[in-house]
């Protein structure tokens, strides 16, 4: 059960994105029960942020943000991690150590606790090798 970061969802939102059609599969599979991803619970408010951006700047129905964290939230294949210490903690030193985002601290920390693959668009600069060699990623793009 790989964590899923925002890049992906929002791949999956994005026709004209360059990793669409890789982000589509990941979506198709959820769909269709064979991957089951994890989102932790702040990073929603994120893609619902840039979704709703994206949807406003193109003259599109913003309340279609609001329909991509609804199915996020309440599909049967994603599950969105809730906030606890552990996590909190984890995410505080994942966030020092590497020099990332905090949404990104969020993913890694998740994926540290659950043991799981992380699912990414594609290596982002801040990704030092140090934090390459610690975790398991996905990166899109390279599929």
């Amino acid at each position: 059960m790989p964590i899923i970061d925002t890049s992906v969802i929002i791949e999956m939102i994005n026709a004209k994105g360059k990793c669409h059609a890789e982000a589509n599969i990941i979506k198709r599979e959820i769909d269709n029960g064979r991957l089951i991803g994890y989102i932790p619970f702040p990073n929603l408010s994120e893609v619902y942020y840039i979704a709703y951006s994206i949807y406003s700047y193109l003259g599109l129905d913003s309340q279609k943000a609001k329909k991509l964290i609804q199915w996020l939230f309440y599909h049967e294949n994603i599950k969105i991690h809730p906030l606890n210490l552990d996590l909190i903690f984890l995410t505080g030193d994942i966030k020092n150590k590497y020099h990332i985002s905090i949404m990104d601290s969020f993913n890694f920390a998740l994926a540290k606790l659950l043991n799981e693959k992380l699912i990414f668009k594609s290596k982002e600069m801040e990704f030092s090798d140090k934090l390459l060699n610690d975790f398991e990623i996905i990166f899109i793009e390279q599929i």
